[in-house]
């Protein structure tokens, strides 16, 4: 049986980087940064390799802990709330094949607004190095491979929210967010990359 926590991260920050030009028309500014992280575990999910799904169990109330660490961060361009979710569910799929790390060392985490920003969260307390793995190259391979996914997605009827490219991939806190897009995040990809 295999146990991941369902949380939620909100990050605090100081800085914006500088800016990185990975190919396309877009720059991103990205940057290794202190960052205050409130974790707050909503439940569990409980899942079996016998088994085709998951169980969830939500906690009659939140646990939240407050920590600092490292993390990268990418500043993007605007972008809707849909190719975010979708991002961050493949930049969750891709990320091990470049760094090397279990769930619980490296989170990836996507903020929207006004500012929307890409982040690889060191789960550490004070960070042990897992975000400082994440360089501008890791990050090139990582957002390639994820527009890769999205553009190749075996599914014949491939539309936003597809269970087989941006909805497969792994999202840790409760679906309650935009659909993910895999229409959006192929827009937003092609002008950074």
């Amino acid at each position: 049986i295999v146990t991941s926590r369902i949380r939620k991260l909100e990050l605090a920050f100081e800085g914006e980087g500088l800016e990185l030009r990975l190919g396309g028309p877009s720059a991103v500014r990205f940057h290794h940064a202190h960052v205050g992280v409130t974790e707050t575990v909503i439940g569990v999910r409980r899942s079996h390799g016998l088994r085709q799904g998951a169980d969830s169990l939500f906690y009659d109330s939140p646990i939240a802990q407050i920590y600092s660490t490292r993390a990268a961060i990418v500043h993007l361009p605007p972008t809707t709330g849909e190719a975010l979710e979708a991002l961050e569910r493949l930049t969750r799929a891709t990320l091990p094949a470049f760094v090397r790390h279990s769930e619980d060392d490296l989170d990836v985490v996507c903020v929207g607004g006004d500012a929307p920003l890409l982040a690889f969260v060191d789960r550490h307390p004070g960070g042990t190095g897992f975000a400082r793995a994440v360089t501008s190259d890791v990050l090139r391979h990582v957002m390639y491979w994820s527009r890769e996914i999205a553009i190749n997605c075996p599914n014949d009827t491939c539309e936003d929210g597809c269970s087989d490219c941006v909805r497969g991939a792994p999202r840790l806190t409760p679906d309650a967010g935009p659909v993910a897009s895999r229409t959006a995040l192929i827009e937003l990809l092609a002008t950074i990359i």
